[in-house]
């Protein structure tokens, strides 16, 4: 809006005076325009006021729908929460009724022929489901009618005299209680030194710190020199010293002790050797014995292995042997028919071969 103003206070001062007759028409035709844009631009700014109308509107319109379509599905949920509750009353009425029926029925099942029975007190008291103890409310019996007469009504419990009553026979530790400070860990003892505990607690403590210390160190980035150094040269070792024998007769004479040093070490290793082995004489026979034992036993297991495989061996020499006779049972059960069969046919051939050449004789004879 500012700058609008500004540009109308530019046009205007760039117009034309009225008294200059000869500018009239032009100052007409700039004024012309000038409302044309005006008109224009208002049209737009009515337009884009329409447009934003219109958005809200639409929103509205959407807001109002979406709060309808809400209280219609409440609506709908009402009634059909409504209806579903009238359907599950309707169903327990029936099955209510159904069961009812079904009761009369058996009942009616179970006295076909109409004859009255006498109560049998013994039998309604032995059965602990009968009526004497867990009567039927259907049938007018209501056991729990009167249980507010057995509720227990205290005046102390039940009112705010009672509670304050009993709150002053309380004794003073349990309303006031009283907090006793802890009292410091002595940590030294009557010397003044202090006590192994406390001591090895300050140790870990300075070893945690220690550690955690050097888990935080930051390893610090060693930067390059600015300028040239010179690296020291390490010094030279010093010589080993040797020692000089001056005869030979000196090194024969070192040999000789440092050899006598080992034979006197070697005895007293020996000596200690003999000591431990007197000290422990016992336990070394116990294991002696131990290990014959164990050796005698070694020898025995072996004896008897020798034997159960001797064992075994004849076993299985029996069972072969039953297996074969039984085969052989077998084969001439199952296979003797045909050998009957075939011995049979040869004697009957060789009978007829006889009688063939009997004949024979007899018609050369004729």
């Amino acid at each position: 809006m500012i700058e609008r103003a500004r540009e109308k206070r530019a046009w205007e001062a760039s117009l034309s005076a009225l008294s200059d007759t000869s500018q009239f028409e032009k100052r007409r035709k700039m004024m012309n325009e000038m409302e044309r844009k005006e008109w224009a631009f208002r049209e737009q700014e009515i337009e884009k006021l329409q447009e934003i109308r219109l958005e809200v509107l639409k929103e509205l319109l959407r807001k109002r729908e979406e709060n309808q379509n809400e209280v219609n599905m409440k609506h709908l949920n009402a009634r059909w929460s409504k209806l579903q509750e009238g359907k599950e009353a309707k169903m327990a009425k029936i099955q209510r009724t159904h069961v009812s029926t079904i009761r009369k029925l058996v009942g009616k099942r179970k006295n076909i022929e109409g004859k009255l029975e006498r109560r049998n007190i013994i039998k309604d008291y032995s059965d602990y489901a009968s009526q004497v103890y867990g009567p039927l409310s259907r049938l007018g019996c209501f056991p729990d009618n009167n249980s507010e007469d057995f509720v227990v009504k205290n005046y102390y419990l039940n009112t705010y005299e009672g509670l304050v009553e009993l709150e002053s026979c309380l004794p003073d530790f349990v309303t006031q209680p009283q907090i006793r400070a802890p009292k410091p860990k002595v940590i030294t003892t009557k010397a003044g030194f202090l006590k192994r505990a406390a001591r090895l607690d300050y140790e870990l403590a300075e070893v945690h710190k220690a550690l955690l210390d050097k888990k935080n160190k930051v390893l610090e980035v060693k930067k390059p020199p600015r300028f040239l150094q010179r690296n020291p040269i390490p010094q030279p070792r010093l010589p080993t010293p040797t020692l000089e024998m001056t005869s030979n007769e000196e090194e024969e004479m070192e040999m000789a002790v440092i050899y006598l040093q080992k034979l006197l070490r070697g005895r007293v290793v020996q000596n200690m050797m003999f000591e431990g082995k007197e000290k422990r004489l016992e336990l070394i026979q116990e294991l002696r014995t131990c290990h014959a034992l164990q050796e005698d036993e070694k020898l025995v297991k072996k004896a008897e292995k020798q034997v159960t495989l001797a064992l075994q061996r004849q076993r299985n020499l029996h069972e072969h042997k039953v297996f074969l006779f039984l085969f052989s049972c077998y084969f001439l059960v199952k296979f003797s028919p045909l050998i009957l069969s075939s011995h049979s046919t040869i004697i009957i051939k060789i009978n007829e071969m006889m009688k063939k050449k009997k004949k024979k004789k007899k018609k050369k004879k004729k």
